[in-house]
């Protein structure tokens, strides 16, 4: 095994808010293992930053080296092939495993790192300190947010469904496995498991489409949060007690933190249309598409 000696390791943050959430937990995680010290980073320019920009700060206190340094840090993480900088950075995409201690091989002066996969045990294991960690704040919500919280939390049965077109329609990797059959599958299973009156709290980046497919009766729709309020979406998913999900991070953190006993949670067969690993939790229910 090649020597680690590494000076400078910087986790990358980027996409969006249930993608940040994973990245942050596996660069946690890996120091927890290795004693390595991690420096957050968090791209303020595209392809690597989008959506509402760096929002685990906000919400939950996490920060990421400033604003001078990130700038410092882009110019060498842009130019990490040029003949000369590549010989002192390095950039891997690490997939989790109980056994990173030993399989680092991080050689050269600057190294990136890319989160990969987690083992989904990982969530089980940790399921209590992850919501902790990232208890969302009720004192931020608006005042729409707020009305559905409280419409929800009356609700003994309720269930949250989710579901991202936008950038997903005719995308390869993730169009076609969220179908209209995928949900009336889920749909059918969620009423199946219950056994009571169950009604559903839709989320979606097409209100339109989700009217038009579920219909009105035992749907309601919530349409009060875009751009820098959309994480109130996922705070108020979970606080549903049931859930479908898209094959979405943002659907599948509402989930796993309004994870509670009783809870039904029915997922897609597949995260993307290409093999990418495990992504949903055993205890889930996966529906056909």
């Amino acid at each position: 095994m090649a020597k680690d000696r590494s000076l400078f390791r910087f986790g990358i943050i980027f996409y969006g808010l249930g993608n940040q959430m994973m990245s942050y937990l596996y660069y946690k995680a890996r120091k927890e293992l290795t004693g390595e010290k991690i420096i957050l980073w968090a791209p303020r320019h595209r392809p690597l930053a989008d959506h509402n920009g760096f929002e685990l700060e906000r919400l939950f206190d996490i920060h990421p080296v400033g604003k001078f340094w990130g700038e410092i840090i882009w110019l060498l993480y842009k130019k990490r092939n040029n003949r000369l900088i590549r010989h002192f950075v390095s950039c891997r995409r690490d997939h989790f495993s109980d056994n990173l201690a030993q399989d680092r091989q991080d050689t050269k002066l600057i190294h990136f790192i890319m989160a990969g996969d987690k083992d989904k045990d990982f969530y089980i294991k940790r399921r209590k300190e992850i919501q902790e960690e990232y208890a969302f704040k009720e004192s931020m919500l608006n005042e729409g947010s707020k009305q559905w919280l409280e419409t929800i939390m009356q609700d003994s049965d309720s269930c949250s469904l989710h579901v991202r077109r936008g950038d997903y329609v005719g995308h390869p990797t993730f169009d076609n496995i969220c179908t209209p059959t995928y949900y009336s599958n889920a749909i059918a299973e969620i009423k199946k498991c219950v056994k009571q009156d169950v009604h559903f709290f839709v989320f979606s980046d097409d209100i339109s489409w989700c009217k038009e497919t579920f219909g009105t009766e035992g749907f309601s729709y919530i349409d009060c949060n875009h751009g820098m309020d959309s994480w109130q979406d996922m705070m108020l998913i979970s606080r549903c007690k049931h859930h479908i999900l898209a094959n979405s991070t943002f659907s599948w953190w509402g989930a796993f933190l309004g994870d509670r006993e009783g809870s039904v949670i029915v997922c897609p067969p597949k995260f993307e249309n290409k093999d990418n690993g495990e992504v949903y939790l055993r205890t889930w229910t996966r529906c056909s598409n």
